[in-house]
């Protein structure tokens, strides 16, 4: 943009409470040019921000313009109305009232602003847990929150004018209101709403959102590579029950021998260096000679090794004993029930004479749960929060003890250790960590999203396409795909062809070739499985603004370099994907690569996933092909007798119809940087055979 916008700079209110952060105003200042991947009306100015309309509007996937917001109102009388004036607080509870303010003002237009004050309120000054757990849960993806409800509004108010199909009317007004949830400033009928959501959803899942504590540091930052690792606020929503409130359990910044450990940092850095080694190679296209690839294959399995350390510390010393949160429901009901029953034996001899909260009790039932996961002290540590001045040490001890011989006693008595998924809510500073990497979830079936309110659109949208917490896929075999559509990766096309062919001889796709946008628009709507092989997630093929505007009912298979990831276009926006349209479009599920990977290992996944998932007519699994002959000839070639792993062809021949399972045990035969990099965003799907 080529001319004068009034940028709004962000001014220190007052620093004498040094014990919570620095509070944010806006004061206007003349510039020249602002940077048009702003996305908050308090960062950016009002004078284009409302610049659309139905005929006038355009948003490229490329650019990422998230002016979007449709509102009846005059932004720049509203903001003098509700701009914070500086001031001098006399106490605590002035900084508090200010907080409030700034929360009714800013959720009429909600952005990082917003976001950043629902954190603050929730970290300082809340009264109860479930308005803690409100505040949280408002700090998620506010904007993109908006754009998706005024995307339906239009969609509605377009279907008014044009259709009399009044349930699909219905639905749309009811996915509005549910996406945007209410305002802060109604607690009570957002703490109901919340509840009311999390006890309509299955009682199979289990939803843990993971929230990052805002600081001061953060308000000044522009510089998107530095990053701060903070505190965690982690929320359990217990669903399909009404009975135990959803609970937050808050803990500290990492610590390792007495030093901070900066984890975010340390994840951006590695990055930053490991993608500069692939640019390098990228470019030469081939190696020089024999040292050079010594030199490429050291770099990246340092980068393996960094990144399994990062993830150790992520485990051991941020989340520490309350990873055991990230336990799903187990398939076998008597393990749960037994558990609960040995707890409550203590809680009727070692506890008898003190009244146990119902939050006591579910953290000590995922304590029990996860005591296989944790060590003894860390068992000690997590009772003694549970019990915290009730009990004393000699008793936690105890019952430590007895919790630990419990998890071994229940868990002998079932062969089946099965759990039910659960769904992570990451805050967006949170989502570049492979999560799914953590030890207590190697077995544990896992997919994201960006909100609770999400969560329970999708649910809504698929409600009578869901069975026991799975979103049912009926006819696995009506699959469509495109095929390197850049033309310029031959080997991959040739690959994955002759897989497909041989695999999937029903699916039929576009290879070769950039398709039209009633060709993608085929691809994505009229298919029960899309998968996309190439670079990327196929946006720079062309604008993918148009998915929004669809309704796609196809899971979603983006098998490109970073095609899953949430870019950062400044540090004082929201971040951006992709994807976002796909789940704006209801798309039940996206699968997708956090950052760029190989295509060798790659194509080495995607088969053995797809095979893993997808039941086939083919003469022989996949397990029997030899994978060798297939990455060098391109051709399907028996394996040798003596070289199939019987353990592999069982696994394949059972054919895990759950798609987060069949992942989880298709990761576990490539590299760590490739299977770390995978990443399912949506509802958990099942294949149902007919």
């Amino acid at each position: 943009m080529n001319k004068k916008l009034k940028k709004l700079a962000p001014v220190s209110l007052n620093d004498r409470f040094r014990d919570i952060p620095k509070i944010q105003i806006f004061e206007p200042l003349e510039i020249d040019e602002v940077d048009e991947s702003c996305t908050d009306p308090l960062n950016k100015g009002f004078t284009d921000f409302l610049n659309i309309s139905e005929e006038n509007e355009q948003l490229t996937d490329n650019e990422g313009d998230d002016t979007y917001l449709d509102l009846d109102v005059d932004c720049k009388d509203f903001y003098k109305s509700h701009k914070p004036k500086k001031q001098k607080f006399q106490s605590v509870n002035d900084v508090f009232a200010e907080l409030e303010s700034l929360s009714a003002a800013t959720c009429s237009f909600r952005g990082i602003s917003h976001q950043r004050i629902q954190k603050l309120i929730a970290a300082y000054n809340t009264q109860t847990e479930l308005e803690k757990v409100v505040r949280l849960v408002e700090s998620h993806v506010p904007n993109l929150r908006d754009k998706t409800a005024v995307r339906y509004a239009r969609l509605l108010t377009k279907e008014l004018k044009t259709s009399s199909n009044e349930e699909y009317k219905e639905e749309l007004n009811l996915l509005k209101e549910n996406i945007i949830g209410h305002s802060p400033t109604d607690l009570a009928k957002t703490i109901e709403t919340i509840k009311r959501q999390v006890a309509e959803m299955p009682k199979e899942w289990n939803i843990i959102q993971i929230t990052s504590h805002h600081t001061e540091k953060e308000a000044y930052n522009l510089n998107i590579n530095i990053q701060g690792t903070n505190q965690l606020h982690i929320t359990v929503f217990n669903c399909g029950q009404d009975l135990v409130d959803p609970f937050v359990i808050t803990v500290d910044a990492p610590y390792y021998d007495g030093k901070k450990l900066e984890l975010m940092q340390k994840l951006t850095d590695t990055f930053i260096d490991y993608q500069q080694n692939l640019k390098e190679i990228v470019n030469q296209k081939r190696f020089k000679n024999v040292q050079e690839k010594r030199e490429y294959v050291s770099r990246t399995e340092n980068t393996e090794v960094t990144l399994k350390e990062i993830i150790k510390r992520l485990e051991e010393n941020w989340l520490r004993q309350w990873r055991c949160l990230l336990i799903g429901k187990y398939q076998d009901k008597s393990l749960e029930k037994n558990i609960r029953d040995e707890l409550e034996k203590i809680y009727n001899n070692q506890l008898s004479k003190v009244v146990i909260p119902p939050k006591t009790k579910e953290l000590m039932h995922y304590v029990t749960k996860g005591a296989g996961y944790l060590l003894f002290s860390e068992v000690q540590k997590a009772l003694s929060y549970c019990l915290n001045k009730i009990v004393d040490e000699n008793t936690i001890k105890e019952i430590s003890q007895l919790i630990k011989e419990i998890n071994i006693a229940v868990f002998q008595k079932s062969d089946n250790h099965l759990r039910h998924p659960i769904i992570l809510i990451v805050d967006e500073c949170l989502d570049s960590f492979p999560w799914e990497m953590l030890t207590i979830l190697t077995d544990q079936p896992v997919t994201r999203l960006p909100s609770l309110y999400f969560a329970h659109l999708l649910f809504k949208s698929h409600e009578k396409e869901i069975q026991r917490g799975d979103k049912i896929v009926r006819s696995h075999k009506n699959g469509k795909y495109l095929l390197n559509p850049d033309s310029n990766l031959p080997n991959m096309e040739i690959r994955i062809q002759a897989f497909l062919k041989y695999w999937l001889p029903n699916w039929t796709g576009i290879i070769n070739k950039k398709p039209t946008k009633e060709e993608f628009f085929d691809l994505v709507t009229a298919a029960d499985i899309y998968s996309y092989y190439g670079h990327g997630n196929g946006s720079h093929l062309m604008s993918l603004d148009f998915i929004q505007k669809c309704q796609i009912g196809a899971v979603v298979m983006l098998f490109g370099c970073a095609s899953n990831k949430l870019t950062q276009k400044g540090a004082q926006v929201e971040m951006y994907s992709s994807y976002y349209l796909y789940l704006m479009a209801r798309s039940p599920c996206v699968f997708g690569m956090l950052w760029p990977v190989t295509d060798m290992y790659t194509d080495l996944l995607t088969t053995e996933f797809l095979s893993t998932w997808l039941p086939s007519s083919a003469e022989r699994g996949w397990s029997k092909i030899d994978k060798q002959a297939w990455m060098k000839t391109f051709k399907i070639k028996k394996l040798p007798s003596k070289e199939i792993n019987a353990d592999i062809v069982r696994i394949e021949e059972e054919n895990n119809l759950e798609l987060l399972r069949a992942l989880s045990q298709s990761k576990k035969r490539t590299n760590y940087l490739t299977k770390a990099a995978c990443v399912v965003r949506g509802l958990p799907i099942k294949i149902e055979l007919l």
